[in-house]
């Protein structure tokens, strides 16, 4: 079956994600698009009277899921209606008591692990060009909302002997890659996947993958280019692209796609038939299901470590601007002045992309972390 440009590939069957409900499968029919906030923002109401996991048989634990959820809807709801000024710091306290009912819902939590208390997360650096703040995890934030949250979550945390910029952060938001917060050769940015494996059985499993940048493509690029690019993925490792007859990748450049895209594939087993149990198990360790209909590829933040839960990812960049936005008023200010700053296009950009995106990645979370 041709998929995308035309090209020969591999047939095209989605394979559906295990955590997922089959509204989450991958569309084939050009790009997805976000539902509206409001849809995703009733389905997290509906919730509310019959709070899922924890929250369903511990008092305390129900009363948190409810208005904490509440809170966070109110607070993005608020932030619709304000401009960059202020919706930085509606944004993240949105986010801060949705992840209050995450850890209030979460099965695994037990005990007081779902209590949240403070932060967790500093940014320094912050009178710094804004791309190179510095954010990290202060020292004893063992019981604070973003560690917490990213140990439910497996995603890494870091100290200050490790610290990660804003510009880092930034760029492993989906989407971002069309909006930088600067430039630099070695950005690693998410890589959209779209699962369309061989049929029920095959010792394969593959995707279409999408975002990698042109000059892997040039003349004088090299399939050792290509795998060094691919190092800062470690989920992809094992992956078998189809190349060209010189051994490089094949790149395809699809007018629906940013970046050049690659067909790329995965053994899930070594003998016909493969059960299906196992392939699903074996895609789903490649690439992580975004929000509803999209799969990405996520670069490591730390060199040697797992990708950040985008969830978390957006936790940080949040958390930044709205620091900045609430106790350097002057200067965010000069930094989202559309007629001067060169930022400010691109933070416009994301924070409506947030009020859009992360209630939708709390209603996905919500349905991984009750069950």
């Amino acid at each position: 079956m041709r998929a995308r440009g035309g090209d020969e590939t591999l047939s095209v069957a989605a394979v559906t994600p295990k955590p997922l409900a089959s509204s989450h499968q991958c569309q084939q029919d050009g790009p997805v698009r976000f539902r509206d906030e409001r849809a995703v923002w009733s389905d997290l109401r509906a919730t509310r009277h019959a709070p899922p996991g924890g929250a369903a048989v511990h008092p305390e634990r129900r009363s948190t899921y409810v208005a904490a959820l509440q809170q966070a809807e109110e607070l993005f709801r608020a932030a619709e209606t304000s401009g960059p000024a202020s919706s930085p710091l509606l944004l993240f306290y949105g986010l801060s008591q949705a992840g209050r009912a995450l850890t209030a819902a979460a099965a695994v939590l037990q005990g007081d692990d779902w209590q949240l208390s403070g932060h967790g997360i500093k940014a320094a650096c912050m009178s710094a060009d804004l791309p190179k703040i510095n954010v990290m995890t202060p020292p004893k934030a063992d019981k604070t909302s973003f560690v917490r949250l990213s140990r439910l979550l497996d995603s890494p945390v870091w100290t200050g002997a490790d610290p990660v910029t804003l510009a880092q952060l930034w760029d492993a938001i989906p989407g971002m890659a069309e909006h930088p917060l600067g430039t630099d050769d070695k950005r690693r940015s998410p890589l959209e996947a779209v699962p369309n494996s061989p049929q029920d059985g095959h010792q394969i499993v593959s995707a279409l993958v999408s975002g990698f940048p042109h000059h892997l493509a040039s003349v004088s690029a090299t399939r050792a280019d290509f795998d060094a690019f691919m190092a800062s993925y470690p989920t992809a490792l094992g992956y078998i692209p189809v190349v060209d007859q010189t051994g490089k990748p094949q790149y395809h450049d699809y007018a629906d796609t940013h970046g050049l895209s690659v067909q790329m594939s995965w053994e899930a087993g070594t003998t016909y038939p493969v059960a299906e149990d196992v392939r699903i198990a074996r895609i789903n360790a490649v690439v992580r299901h975004y929000a509803r209909g999209h799969f990405y590829l996520f670069a490591q933040t730390i060199a040697g470590g797992k990708p950040l839960h985008p969830l978390m990812t957006w936790w940080t960049v949040l958390y930044t601007l709205s620091m900045l936005a609430r106790y350097q008023p002057s200067e965010w200010s000069h930094c989202i002045d559309i007629n001067s700053s060169p930022f400010a296009s691109v933070l416009e950009h994301l924070l409506d992309e947030a009020r859009t995106v992360v209630p939708d990645l709390v209603l996905t979370t919500l349905e991984t972390v009750a069950t």
